[in-house]
């Protein structure tokens, strides 16, 4: 599993010029790099779409350079470069925003402690991870957009503590004497609000009012779940603001705006079916990583990707996932291994170098990933930017 590296997503750069921002994880040194791919990068007026059709061939040109990056002594960002001799990755530090740690209350952890369970990123990485035993919630960043936004968030659950309105912060995440981040209580058995759950959600907005709070941008159920007791967590604290004594006009007119008739309307507008969920709710399908003959061949894989939304008719049942996980187990020569890669819209795909393998046999065909009732079937290198989530991979000794 040492060669592992999952792509976990691509956002755009937070300084103009140093092009977008290719996030990759290495299972093995538990360490994030973000590659910012120079001369790749959407500015005003540009074509969306025709920028889009650009990553594939730029994370095709990472994943040639995979073998060139230093993941367990080279630094946490690196370079895609052109040159007259073809392209190349420098690791090169720079300084980025680092938060403050003189307010610090909860216990610190090294990003090098953390076993990621899953992993996924946009302009910033957030999944799950086990530490000391106990699983949770990372939220981690390296550029001084995300780091910002890091800083903002812990603010917001500090001012938050012992209300049981928001997953408490359980320990403060470092990379190396940089706060990166921080860990919260697990919202894996969290659900997704319904319409039932209107009178325990405006109690919670109620409560947070009376603390002079008013919590922004809660225009999409993604920033609202139900905890496994019924009672309601607010996940996205980063618009949250705590007003003075002297703001209570402006206070009373935030509040009836920002839960009230947000809030109301959100509620109006939910179905049966939520529109989105939070990354908590993305289920991933079962792979097999094709054998390649050769250790410099690109690696190409067929990936299935299931989401499980409230109330979805899913074509795959948990029966049918276990018989397929049987068979791909007969299947495969020695043990296999799980690891999850990845759990958010954005997607997460493997970009390994495997060792040749004992027995070779062809990759499987390129397929164009259709899309069906939350199914997405691609090939690796020419998937969509965003495809639906994140998968588990099964590995042969």
């Amino acid at each position: 599993m040492s060669n592992i590296t999952a792509f976990l997503g691509r956002c755009f750069p937070d300084k103009p010029g140093l092009g977008d921002q290719f996030f990759l994880w290495n299972y093995v040194h538990r360490k994030l790099v973000v590659i910012h791919t120079v001369g790749l990068e959407i500015r005003a007026g540009d074509d969306m779409a025709a920028h889009a059709k650009l990553t594939p061939i730029w994370l095709e040109k990472i994943q040639n350079l995979l073998h060139t990056i230093d993941f367990e002594h080279g630094d946490r960002r690196g370079y895609l470069i052109e040159s007259p001799s073809g392209p190349r990755i420098i690791q090169k530090a720079i300084k980025p925003y680092r938060i403050p740690c003189d307010s610090l209350w909860m216990p610190h952890v090294d990003m090098t402690e953390l076993e990621m369970t899953k992993i996924g990123a946009w302009d910033h990485v957030i999944g799950r991870a086990v530490w000391r035993g106990r699983e949770t919630d990372v939220f981690i960043a390296y550029d001084d957009l995300g780091l910002r936004g890091i800083e903002r968030t812990m603010n917001a659950k500090k001012a938050l503590r012992g209300m049981d309105l928001t997953y408490e912060i359980v320990a403060h995440v470092f990379a190396g004497d940089a706060l990166v981040g921080f860990l919260t209580e697990s919202a894996r058995m969290a659900r997704p609000m319904r319409g039932s759950d209107r009178a325990t959600v405006f109690a919670g907005l109620s409560k947070l009012e009376r603390a002079g709070i008013v919590l922004h941008g809660i225009t999409d159920d993604l920033r609202i779940v139900m905890d496994e007791k019924g009672g309601v967590k607010f996940t996205d604290l980063l618009h949250m603001r705590v007003y003075a004594k002297h703001e209570r006009k402006q206070f009373e007119e935030d509040a009836q705006y920002a839960h009230w008739e947000l809030v109301t309307k959100l509620f109006d507008d939910l179905g049966p079916l939520s529109a989105s969920a939070p990354y908590w709710f993305l289920k991933p399908a079962n792979i097999i990583l094709a054998t390649t003959p050769s250790p410099d061949r690109l690696l190409l894989i067929t990936t299935r990707f299931q989401v499980d939304m409230p109330g979805a008719d899913l074509h795959n049942s948990e029966a049918k996932n276990k018989a397929r996980r049987k068979q791909s187990s007969k299947s495969a020569r020695g043990n296999p291994k799980t690891l999850e890669i990845g759990s958010l819209q954005k997607g997460a795909m493997v970009l390994a170098s495997l060792a040749r393998a004992k027995a070779s046999s062809p990759p499987p065909p390129y397929t164009k990933y259709p899309m069906s009732n939350g199914n997405l079937t691609s090939r690796v290198m020419l998937a969509e930017e965003y495809p639906a989530t994140a998968s588990i991979v099964e590995l042969e000794d």
